[in-house]
């Protein structure tokens, strides 16, 4: 495998190749293919996965190059035991490619059929994601003079290891996009589906659709049982307002509102309801039913 020279400085995130700074793909170019994902979600939620994410990356590296972890978290743990049972051999770890101008990226593993991975510990897959971002990378691999074979993803959630295949974007649509970002125009793509591969990326979608609505289930569920508690204790102490230095709680006093029963009219007066009818048309859709 040809080795770039990029030197990358892991306390300020920043490569350099040359003496010239370059940037990473994970802040550029993959928000400008798909959009800016977890717009909403707060930083520190956002910083304590990374944080974790960097971790487990961390224990992956380090036992690739023969060195096992003190205190190995359980998603190590699952993934030594995928290559022990796979008996799979990786030659690299945390490869950097670039395109030597304006880009560079690590590959998470590499293994001797030269096959690409990107380990992953987020609660959902997102595929079109990882398919931009190891895309990328495999451009950037060959364009430095090495052979990639096929892109997967390895996803690890606590103790379980799974392996997804990884569809490739062509060479043309990788160039066009970091066209598009470099000239600061948006950009659209131009594949064209078929009906099997419009299918795949709808089922794909509302998978991670499903799970993205579960993760929010739970965290609302956490929010409400914290501000019930936090609630009970402001009123035992009579405290209307309590700050931290990033929040702000004030407790609003029970009132009563007027709302209208329109449930009720239509009951007792179905005459004079019935003069206030609108008849609008629904749009029609496709509805979805994922089978278990």
């Amino acid at each position: 495998m040809n080795k770039s020279n990029v030197i990358f400085d892991e306390v300020e995130h920043i490569y350099h190749l040359n003496g010239k700074q370059l940037k990473g793909i994970t802040s550029t170019l993959i928000p400008h293919a798909i959009g800016q994902k977890y717009a909403d979600v707060p930083e520190h939620i956002l910083a304590e996965k990374a944080k974790y994410g960097k971790l487990v990356h961390s224990e992956i590296e380090a036992y690739l190059q023969g060195f096992e972890p003190s205190e190995p978290t359980p998603e190590f743990l699952a993934f030594k035991n995928w290559i022990l049972e796979e008996d799979l051999g990786f030659e690299f770890a945390e490869f950097i490619v670039t395109d030597s101008e304006n880009f560079a990226t690590p590959i998470d593993g590499i293994d001797v059929y030269r096959n690409i991975y990107d380990w992953k510990t987020t609660a959902v897959l997102d595929k079109e994601s990882i398919s931009w971002q190891l895309s990328i990378c495999a451009y950037f691999s060959e364009l430095m003079g090495n052979k990639v074979n096929k892109l997967y993803a390895v996803h690890l959630r606590g103790n379980e290891c799974t392996l997804h295949e990884i569809e490739r974007k062509q060479n043309s649509e990788v160039q066009r996009l970091i066209e598009c970002y470099l000239n600061n125009e948006p950009y659209v793509s131009t594949l064209v589906l078929t009906n099997d591969e419009a299918l795949q990326t709808i089922y794909d979608a509302e998978i991670m659709l499903i799970q993205l609505e579960n993760e929010v289930k739970k965290y609302k569920e956490y929010k409400e049982k914290a501000l019930s508690l936090l609630e009970k204790q402001m009123q035992d102490a009579g405290v209307k307002t309590f700050e931290t230095e990033r929040l702000k709680v004030t407790r609003v006093l029970p009132s009563e509102t007027i709302t209208f029963d329109a449930k009720a009219l239509l009951a007792d007066m179905p005459e004079l309801a019935e003069k206030y009818n609108k008849t609008s048309v629904r749009k029609g859709y496709l509805k979805l039913t994922i089978k278990k």
